[in-house]
């Protein structure tokens, strides 16, 4: 394929279930992704959440859509599919936050989404004109990390203990999924790619996706009443 990254499926089982799809799990595993995505978009409408709730989810869905086209076809075109839309469920996530910490909220907002756009362009440059996947990689896990910690301290001041427990239990989630993304990474680059779907390495790939895709729920559901806060200060 023409895309910058090759999955352990693509090595091992090629086509294997398919002649139409060339990694079969990694493509059909983004169901659990787009269900993810569809809670979060009825939830969205049927609480009548801030914008930037909704605009989460519609990202999350492109990025399931989008992964499932790259998996498929392993093409540069279905990669973009999935990766332009990550980096901007990644601003939806600031979006979200917005009003609800010091960070997020007047003259300072405006400064720090300057910020974040500046680096996360300069990342996508890089990335295009060079093909240099970590740093966008980087880049993306610096956007969530930034929302993660401003959303934490925003819990921590005005949220609940409910709160508290769902933004635990998204990071729980994408810290095991991101640790089962680097290590189907090293298995990659290290020439040991699992060649059964019976090994339990096989499934590191699809349960990134999973996990991924419910931490972004279940944080969406640990900031809605500091959202909900916020909306109302500034109605």
């Amino acid at each position: 394929g023409s895309g910058h990254v090759v999955w352990c499926e693509g090595v091992t089982h090629l086509h294997r279930f398919s002649p139409l799809i060339a990694e079969m799990f990694n493509t059909i595993s983004n169901i659990a992704t787009l269900m993810a995505a569809g809670y979060g978009l009825t939830r969205a409408r049927r609480k009548r959440l801030p914008r930037a709730f909704g605009f989460s989810d519609l990202c999350l869905l492109s990025v399931g859509l989008g992964s499932m086209v790259f998996h498929a076809t392993r093409s540069f075109y279905g990669e973009m599919m999935d990766e332009l839309p990550m980096s901007a469920m990644a601003f939806g996530y600031m979006w979200c936050l917005k009003g609800t910490h010091k960070y997020t909220s007047g003259r300072t907002w405006s400064l720090v989404l300057a910020v974040y756009s500046l680096v996360v362009a300069i990342a996508w440059g890089s990335y295009l004109f060079y093909g240099w996947y970590d740093v966008f990689t980087t880049s993306f896990t610096a956007q969530v990390i930034v929302s993660a910690l401003l959303s934490l301290d925003a819990i921590r001041l005005a949220g609940s203990r409910e709160d508290m427990y769902l933004w635990w239990t998204s990071l729980s989630m994408i810290i095991v999924g991101r640790v089962f993304w680097g290590i189907e990474r090293h298995l990659y680059f290290t020439g040991r790619c699992p060649t059964s779907s019976l090994e339990l390495s096989f499934w590191l790939h699809p349960a990134w996706h999973a996990l991924s895709g419910w931490s972004h729920a279940f944080w969406l559901l640990s900031i809605t009443n500091i959202a909900h806060q916020a909306r109302k200060k500034h109605a």
